[in-house]
């Protein structure tokens, strides 16, 4: 019989019971992509990453091919997957040995080309590419089909946010949608139906700047993906290589509270910091420079055990 060893984790968060729990298993060989989904099943977490050692892997120089699954399906990114996945590899009861001194680990991916992840104090950097046509000037909008296809998605789903979407963006993952601050984003209800049946694609993120009085966040996100079984998605490290590009380098950082914000040009360096207000909840710090963002957060190892099959 067939077992693997297998930790679940909190990520972006440094509390137990909050942050996005994932499934993380390594593999010594690959297995079937329907036994992957039956895994992720079984966990019935948003998402289940699995790892797997490459040929030029060692110690030292950690190389990994890293896939993630939810219950419905293989998605091309995940954020805090891959945040729990680096967690367990750096940590002591890793079932795959990394060296102390190593404090970079490289991520293939089938969907998202390469990744990394670096130890970087008490805390774990993720550097992804940012989502495909979130700066494109013709992917922001207004008005138009696509905005009203989207809003009306929206307004539905949760009618206290009619009157409040400022704007849409057309990404590679599915709609950003910017949100007044008029009205928080946090603890209003949605029913997903609406989402699932009126935007076709697979993800959807909703974003505001941080309603005042609110001095330790930039910005406030919740996420939704009921086409891939997440009707809402507690941390989303995908969805902030939306959200860190918009409001870094578009017009709307003027839209934030923070004076740090105030010019329209983006300065490098430049640290957004972001809370999702999922029920559980959950943070990170976000960076982005030509092209790449850096998704910075912390994990938290909540259990550790065997699946046999």
């Amino acid at each position: 019989m067939p077992s693997l060893t297998f930790h679940t984790v909190d990520a972006f968060t440094t509390k137990p019971f909050s942050g996005n729990p994932a499934a993380v298993i390594v593999l010594t060989e690959p297995l079937e992509d329907n036994i992957l989904l039956n895994i992720a099943i079984e966990f019935n977490l948003s998402e289940t990453a699995f790892v797997l050692p490459l040929q030029d892997h060692t110690e030292e120089n950690p190389h990994l091919l890293i896939r993630w699954f939810t219950p419905a399906a293989e998605v091309p990114l995940c954020g805090h997957a891959t945040l729990a996945s680096a967690s367990v590899l750096f940590s002591p009861s890793s079932p795959l040995p990394i060296s102390p001194s190593a404090s970079l680990i490289r991520f293939e991916t089938l969907h998202s080309g390469p990744l990394t992840a670096e130890r970087r104090g008490e805390k774990i950097v993720l550097n992804f590419p940012a989502a495909s046509g979130i700066l494109e000037p013709q992917s922001f909008a207004t008005s138009g089909e696509y905005y009203e296809i989207v809003k009306t998605a929206i307004e539905k789903a949760a009618p206290s946010l009619e009157g409040q979407v400022v704007a849409v963006t057309k990404t590679g993952f599915g709609p950003l949608v910017e949100i007044s601050s008029a009205v928080s984003i946090e603890g209003i209800k949605v029913d997903t139906t609406f989402i699932a049946d009126g935007i076709p694609e697979f993800l959807v993120a909703i974003t505001q700047p941080s309603p005042s009085p609110s001095p330790s966040f930039d910005v406030y996100s919740r996420v939704f993906a009921p086409k891939v079984g997440i009707s809402e998605d507690p941390v989303t490290g995908a969805a902030h290589t939306m959200i860190g590009p918009y409001w870094l380098s578009t017009a709307a950082r003027t839209r934030l509270g923070n004076s740090k914000f105030a010019s329209p040009e983006s300065a490098k360096g430049e640290v957004l910091v972001c809370s999702q207000v999922s029920a559980r909840g959950g943070e990170m710090d976000v960076t982005y420079q030509e092209g790449r963002v850096e998704l910075i957060g912390s994990a938290r190892l909540m259990m550790k055990g065997v699946i046999s099959f």
